[in-house]
């Protein structure tokens, strides 16, 4: 069984508000941030990166669908972790279609320091979201051995992130970027956090056999880099024949590992959602 983003997405944010429901007051202290979790986590959003996870479970015929979706949560609570912060350093404003959080937290402190207190506040909740992460990782059903294996998938997707979005900053004023290290940094800002580790960890829940996941991984990578690249035209970021012509090529380069994975597999129908996804334009910051 099988389905559609549109439908899994329904789903998802149902369990999405059940687990920000559930979390128990004392965990907060008393503050009051953890509705500014909630408010911000259930924004709209596609949820591409909980599809993910929960597709690679049901690839790898996994049965407990509960378990799936709610470990569906964890890169979603990252990927808003990363977002939080990520508005910071770019100064973004808004956010799906709201002010993004160090927004927020300004506009409730009037006066001189107002940026230094929302980017402060920002800085707090997107690490709170990584903890809650953590205890969501260290609370699964499952075994010790594969809740280690699923904290180390995460932690190398978001060091590898971030040394992306250091590669970024340090590279945000240079005029010739070439498409190597155009690439590289999508690779490491998008396609490892965003692709690999949610299929990686639903092949892991499915109990699939580790040579699965670097098959996994060889469409996880291009996708990833499609992914940020269509990203960047669309926030014309760039735009030039040359990543014209890497789109085209990691487009292709997407499709024809899904094939391969089709006939390792033996079963070329459950792919073509993922087909569906490579054919769509992608969003990376808003998704």
């Amino acid at each position: 069984m099988h389905i559609k983003l549109e439908d899994f997405r329904e789903d998802f944010n149902l369990e999405l508000a059940r687990f920000f429901d559930l979390l128990p007051p004392e965990l907060f202290e008393g503050s009051e941030i953890k509705q500014t979790l909630s408010e911000f986590c259930q924004r709209e959003g596609k949820r591409i990166r909980p599809y993910l996870l929960y597709e690679s479970y049901l690839l790898f015929q996994g049965q407990d669908h509960e378990l799936a979706l709610h470990a569906s949560i964890l890169p979603e609570l990252t990927h808003n972790f990363l977002l939080i912060h990520a508005d910071v350093m770019d100064r973004d404003r808004t956010r799906r279609g709201s002010p993004t959080g160090h927004e927020s937290y300004t506009e409730q402190f009037p006066g001189p320091n107002a940026s230094r207190f929302g980017d402060s506040m920002a800085t707090i909740a997107g690490m709170l979201l990584q903890l809650l992460s953590n205890d969501l990782v260290a609370e699964l059903n499952v075994s010790t051995e594969k809740r280690l294996r699923i904290w180390k998938v995460m932690s190398r997707a978001i060091r590898m992130t971030l040394l992306g979005q250091e590669l970024d900053l340090e590279n945000q004023k240079r005029l010739d970027l070439s498409d190597h290290l155009r690439v590289k940094i999508a690779r490491y800002k998008t396609a490892y956090y965003s692709i690999e580790a949610p299929l990686h960890i639903g092949a892991i829940l499915a109990d699939a056999e580790d040579g699965y996941l670097s098959i996994l991984s060889s469409f996880a990578i291009p996708y990833g880099v499609l992914f940020q690249l269509r990203d960047d035209i669309e926030d014309e970021v760039i735009r030039s024949p040359s990543i014209e012509n890497l789109v085209t090529q990691y487009s292709r380069q997407s499709h024809e590992a899904l094939r391969q994975l089709s006939l390792v597999l033996n079963n070329g129908a459950s792919l073509e959602n993922l087909h569906q996804l490579v054919g769509q334009t992608g969003e990376t910051q808003s998704a």
